[in-house]
């Protein structure tokens, strides 16, 4: 039976085993990704990394098709950056037309737009690696969508300038993602919008690893009672 400073020893050994352990397991399922990754691909996306989503804009409790300066909820900001004369975000309400001629319109869905040219940035309580949404896009220009640290621009993806339809992007990278900002051309005249923002979760192997962590320690401290 281990006693004494020789069960403090053991004690601090197996912490500093986890404390490793649960460092490896959360950078793994990063690891063979040095650089970011894209997907156009909702399919793709889902096949790389699992994310849940977290926002669909069908239960913000928060008024639709009325001008909202901001909007929190289940874990993200969003706040609209366009300014004067439309500074706002809106969500559009299921049954939308006026979208861009790609689009299958009436929308089946509430959708996040704005009350003039698009531009927003959400952001997140908690750092992220992995980020996907649907995108509504007018095929009037350029639609870029910027991914931050701080405010560090980590990476920015930018759409075919002519391409009008509804589409999908997944961001997976190694840098912790903490917001995002969305901002397309001419949105006054055609609308744009996301949907679906589905974030990236906790690996199973880092539960284990924590829940195994959790277990020792207890077994170990009963020890040191029992002694």
């Amino acid at each position: 039976m281990l006693t004494g400073w020789k069960l403090r020893i053991s004690e601090f050994n197996f912490m500093r085993l986890i404390l490793f352990a649960l460092t490896a397991a959360a950078s793994f399922p990063l690891a063979a990704a040095q650089a970011a990754s894209f997907y156009s691909s909702k399919a793709a996306f889902d096949a790389a990394v699992d994310t849940v989503i977290v926002e669909d804009f069908e239960s913000t409790g928060a008024a639709i098709e009325t001008p909202l300066a901001g909007l929190s909820h289940n874990g993200i900001t969003i706040v609209g950056l366009a300014g004067v004369p439309f500074p706002n975000i809106y969500i559009l309400g299921a049954g939308t037309t006026g979208m861009a001629s790609g689009v299958p319109q009436p929308t089946t869905s509430q959708i996040l737009s704005a009350n003039g040219d698009e531009q927003f940035r959400i952001t997140f309580d908690a750092p992220h690696h992995a980020i996907g949404f649907d995108v509504y896009l007018n095929g009037l220009g350029t639609a870029e969508v910027r991914y931050y640290n701080g405010t560090t621009v980590l990476d920015t993806y930018s759409f075919p300038p002519t391409e009008n339809d509804l589409t999908y992007l997944g961001y997976l990278g190694n840098a912790e993602v903490t917001a995002v900002e969305f901002q397309s051309s001419v949105g006054s005249s055609i609308n744009t919008a996301i949907d679906n923002i589905a974030l990236d979760v906790p690996e199973p192997a880092s539960f284990a690893v924590l829940a195994l962590g959790c277990l020792g320690l207890a077994t170990l401290r009963r020890r040191q009672v029992g002694a």
